[in-house]
């Protein structure tokens, strides 16, 4: 037996060098040759390469030149050490059939049979040392994942996203530049707290009838038996947490205590974020609250509104700064900028020169520039720690601007045009997301969930994602077409809309309706519903079909909590009446 010690990156390249470089046996061969290659693997982007590598080079396409389980033979074991991974194989005499395998501890399990002839030693090799990078990239490459919501952010203010803007952003327009940005990438809903069900469960909020936002002592609307992007990552590793705004409810010890604006320290909660997947929790509960720090599921201090994101922000940067380079970690960070309270801290007031122009408040500015500079520290932590390289950043908002509606979009937070939903959204990956990219394909937050199994090489069970489709392609720039057939939409007063290529159709909630191409009125300003009657059923029929399955992805049919409607008022279902309350949050 022996043992190579091997450390390698880049798995589709080298293994498409390898067919290169014995192009003298054809492609057809040299793969018959090697085709009993198995990947049997969690992280189904192994499995994609190797098959690729083989498979698309030579055209075969068929599942059936993979091994079934029954014949998996094993001829050594692989172990993770300091320096890399040692790959076992076996010297065999001619005529025999030699065997190499190679297992992690995660569950990767790579086995080469050769078909018959002992190829020679250094195709064996480098074939191995091939096998065994795809290992290291299962174990070593799992990404971290740095997910900033910015709250109210509207679309047009980046001016990476409308260059007129007088608003200032240097660190997101910087990290558009660095990897892609969504120009047509969609919040699950116009207000904050049914967006952020959808941003950790990855299922649209109307199947909840969560239409409005929660107050301090509002009961949580996430089950803790249900799956969340959290509680997904940490059964692969991730070490978790939230810091920031929480707003999805939780359920306090002691009934109602203090008041909406303040809870008394000491005060414990229950079925907050500990118990929906994250390790680790600091924050508060919503915008009123601002002053009222809980960490983990106790309230520990009181702050004054101006004191809390800096509070925020360096305690992200810290956590980031304890992780390690071979534990995986989730920052979920959702900051308060540019929603109210406006209160910049004083290293902030007065120095954007950003203009209002909408409202012409002179704190607006210097808000949006503090959110987007807390933006900035969590990039430069990671830099700081050498996280960079391997973390996946996106940065988003949960619905439009909060009264300020900014050409070309229509309307503002709350509505179910454009401009309550449409957000920015930036994608950093580096060494996977090409730099200075941008993508036009209609997106969801929700595809957090999906994008994370595929990223683990976890399968979604039934009841969990029912919304979610996986944005991985549409990152690496591999995906033709848009990752969804279609999109559904909400406003606060319990609007519903559904997207499919150009075409937007509106349903409200007075029964009248509305059909826009957006892509050739982004403004909404022609409804062409009459024009179009053949779209429009196509889209009702669709979007019951959505309501119907209680889900918009292929999978088995879910119930949904709320009785939804195309037709009039929704009903309730077990009880649950539809939210739609909206509070200063």
């Amino acid at each position: 037996m022996r043992f190579l010690m091997v450390r390698f990156v880049g798995f589709r390249r080298k293994m498409r060098q390898f067919v290169r470089r014995h192009h003298a046996q054809s492609h057809e061969k040299l793969c018959s040759r090697y085709r009993e290659i198995v990947v049997e693997t969690r992280h189904l982007s192994v499995t994609a390469d190797l098959r690729f590598a083989c498979q698309r080079k030579t055209r075969i396409g068929k599942p059936e030149h993979s091994l079934q389980p029954s014949e998996y033979e094993r001829a050594g074991r692989v172990d993770v050490t300091t320096g890399g991974i040692r790959f076992a194989y076996t010297d065999a005499l001619p005529g025999s059939r030699p065997n190499a395998f190679c297992g992690v501890s995660n569950g990767c399990q790579l086995l080469l049979k050769q078909n018959g002839g002992i190829p020679p030693m250094r195709y064996t090799v480098l074939l191995a040392l091939l096998i065994t990078a795809s290992c290291l990239n299962a174990t070593e490459t799992k990404p971290n994942i740095l997910f900033v919501l910015f709250d109210d952010m509207g679309w047009a203010q980046p001016q990476s996203y409308v260059a007129e803007s007088a608003l200032r952003k240097p660190n997101l327009d910087r990290l558009a530049e660095q990897g892609m940005r969504f120009t047509d990438a969609h919040s699950a809903s116009a207000v904050c707290t049914p967006t952020r069900y959808g941003v950790l469960t990855g299922r649209s909020p109307a199947r909840i009838g969560q239409f409005g936002v929660l107050t301090t002592f509002s009961k949580p609307i996430i089950p803790t038996n249900r799956l969340t992007v959290a509680s997904l990552l940490k059964q692969h590793g991730y070490t978790t947490a939230s810091i920031g705004k929480w707003h999805l409810g939780m359920n306090w010890v002691d009934g109602k205590p203090g008041n909406e604006s303040e809870v008394p320290i000491g005060a414990k909660m229950t079925d907050g974020p500990n118990s929906l997947g994250f390790d680790y929790f600091y924050g508060f509960t919503h915008a009123r609250n601002i002053g009222t720090i809980i960490e983990q599921d106790k309230v520990v201090k009181h702050v004054e509104a101006i004191e809390n994101q800096p509070l925020m922000i360096n305690r992200a940067v810290e956590w980031i700064g304890q992780r390690k380079q071979d534990e995986p970690f989730f920052l979920y960070f959702p900051m308060c900028p540019p929603h109210e309270p406006l209160v910049p801290s004083p290293e902030y007031a007065g120095k954007s020169g950003a203009q209002d122009v909408v409202q012409n408040n002179e704190k607006y500015g210097d808000w949006v520039y503090q959110g987007d500079a807390m933006l900035g520290q969590l990039l430069a932590a990671l830099e700081r720690h050498d996280l960079a390289s391997n973390t996946l950043v996106i940065a988003t908002s949960d619905n439009g601007a909060e009264h300020r509606a900014y050409a070309p979009l229509r309307d503002s937070k709350r509505s179910i045009y454009e401009g309550g939903h449409r957000v920015p959204y930036v994608v950093r990956w580096p060494g996977k997301v090409r730099p200075g990219t941008v993508n036009d394909h209609t997106i969801c937050l929700n595809d957090l969930m999906a994008t994370a199994a595929q990223i683990v090489g976890a399968t979604l069970p039934g009841d969990a994602g029912e919304d979610s489709v996986s944005l991985l392609d549409e990152f690496l720039g591999t995906s033709q077409n848009a990752a969804h057939e279609a999109t559904i939409h909400q406003s606060m007063s319990g609007d519903l809309a559904i997207r499919r290529g150009p075409w937007k159709l509106i349903f409200f909630q007075d029964g009248k309706r509305e059909l826009y191409n957006i892509q050739s009125d982004l403004s909404e300003t022609t409804d062409v519903l009459k024009a179009e009657t053949n779209i429009a059923v196509e889209l009702t029929l669709l979007m019951q079909s959505y309501i119907d399955n209680g889900r918009s992805t292929p999978g088995l049919q879910q119930s949904n909590e709320f009785g939804l409607s195309l037709v009039g008022t929704p009903k309730k279902v077990n009880g649950k009446k539809k939210n739609t309350k909206e509070k200063v949050n």
